[in-house]
């Protein structure tokens, strides 16, 4: 027997067969379709008072009974007029759901970045801190640093760095901006995503005005309280930011200037190479005249007890209007070679250095120890202050011994001399330029850390914020 039977007859058991006690069951029963609202009769009903169990066979009027047949009428047509109203529902809020959950992650993901790329410039500027401290030590054990050691100087080699290595990123910069552009791109997906939720949105309401149902859903329950679309805004403005500052600042004021540098350093090498390298063209290998390396000159170039043999040196290459052909390189060689005496100290291992400098094509320099740099000839100036190449070749005893004859010579020889130091000295004035990039590089990195504080500020106040309302 059903609820309908057990609740509101409690006493069928002792009323037996009463004709009209069961056409109202039947009836109700019939009016509930097949018993699907019989727990809504079960709590809806109640057993008339007075009436006890055994009293109740026969004590049902006809009013009784017609007034629970209407009761489980109306009863079974407020069922059927609530599944009639779910059918014409539309439901979107699966889609809804669906598309909290993709939100929400990818703010989770977005704030860890945020926290990564605080880490990443706090550790940039705990680097650049370590840098100064070991510059300004070196600068008191040794005055005539050169420019190899400065740290203007080495901040320039973030130019190295290529898409796939960051190893000469010295200060996270580039390592910093590359998370930040991930960062920015996810913002963009995220407006992406929203656009297509609006469009799945107008989709579903273009579709139920077809069929004549109506939405079970509104844009707003993605995000009620607006937290995450807030946080994300502030995190995709920050980016921004972040990203103009590189932009506009960093890449025109500090890294161009550092290419410009460096092309600049690379001309120094390249018109070195042209001036002072002697290649023999009668003799090819892999197409390019070999380089012929004279052993005896830079021997003699070393020792200057030998001074004499290098005064004869130049002077028999005179007379003979330059025979061998090698004169003027080995005259700029000696010139190079006192010029960069008055920075450095001309130990074996540096000797060894300048010898191969001056015997090596302009990208096949030797290189400093423990790196993969190969060293410039501005590399080796003096970080304090620079002085142009003189021609120091005219100081030495040969120059007042050239034979009348070979005046005229000389002199064309010398012009051609001064020509090309003057060229090479026209480069070399740029080598202070390192200095101001760095400084404007130094105020790009606090700022940098300076923003990613505020947004991390910013994002913990408004937690704090939305959890009190």
């Amino acid at each position: 027997m059903s609820k309908f039977n057990r609740s509101f007859f409690p006493s069928m058991k002792k009323i037996g067969k009463n004709p009209k006690m069961q056409e109202a069951m039947d009836n109700a029963k019939k009016a509930t379709k097949d018993g699907k609202i019989d727990e809504t009769i079960l709590n809806e009903s109640k057993k008339p008072e007075g009436i006890n169990a055994e009293e109740a066979n026969g004590k049902y009027t006809t009013e009784d009974i017609k007034e629970t047949i209407d009761r489980a009428e109306e009863e079974a047509k407020k069922i059927v007029n609530d599944d009639d109203k779910t059918k014409k529902e539309v439901n979107f809020k699966d889609i809804i759901f669906m598309f909290q959950i993709i939100l929400k992650y990818i703010t989770i993901i977005a704030i860890i970045i945020v926290f990564g790329l605080f880490l990443i410039s706090f550790t940039s500027f705990l680097i650049l801190l370590y840098d100064s401290i070991i510059y300004i030590i070196n600068l008191f054990v040794n005055p005539n640093l050169t420019k190899a050691l400065s740290i203007d100087y080495l901040s320039k080699n973030i130019i190295k760095c290529t898409k796939n290595n960051y190893k000469d990123d010295r200060y996270l910069i580039l390592s910093e901006q590359k998370q930040n552009l991930i960062l920015f791109n996810l913002g963009s997906y995220t407006i992406y995503l929203l656009l297509f939720y609006i469009m799945i949105y107008i989709l579903f309401k273009i579709y139920a005005s077809m069929v004549y149902k109506v939405v079970k859903g509104e844009l707003y329950e993605l995000d009620e309280r607006a937290f995450l679309l807030i946080i994300l805004g502030i995190i995709f403005v920050y980016s921004a930011i972040n990203l103009a500052i590189y932009k506009l600042f960093f890449k025109p004021f500090v890294y161009i200037p550092f290419k410009h540098i460096d092309n600049n350093e690379k001309n120094v090498d390249e018109k070195i190479s042209e001036y002072v390298l002697i290649k023999n063209a009668s003799n090819k290998q892999a197409g390019k005249a070999v380089i012929l390396v004279d052993e005896n000159f830079f021997d003699i170039l070393y020792d200057f007890s030998r001074i004499d043999e290098l005064n004869n040196i130049f002077l028999i290459g005179i007379k003979n209007n330059d025979a061998n052909g090698c004169l003027e390189q080995q005259i700029i060689i000696y010139d190079l070679y006192m010029y960069l005496r008055e920075y450095i100290s001309f130990d074996d291992k540096m000797q060894t250095i300048f010898k191969q400098y001056c015997t090596t094509e302009a990208n096949e320099k030797p290189i400093y120890d423990g790196t993969d740099t190969r060293i410039t000839f501005l590399s080796l100036l003096n970080n304090n202050e620079i002085k142009i190449i003189k021609k120091y070749h005219e100081e030495l005893d040969y120059y007042n011994n050239i034979p009348n004859d070979n005046i005229e010579f000389y002199n064309t020889l010398n012009r051609s001399i001064d020509r090309k130091l003057r060229e090479i000295n026209r480069n070399m004035v740029t080598h202070k330029e390192t200095l101001i990039p760095f400084l404007l590089s130094i105020s790009y990195i606090f700022f940098i850390l300076l923003l990613n504080f505020i947004i991390i500020y910013i994002i913990i106040k408004f937690n704090n914020n939305m959890k009190k309302i």
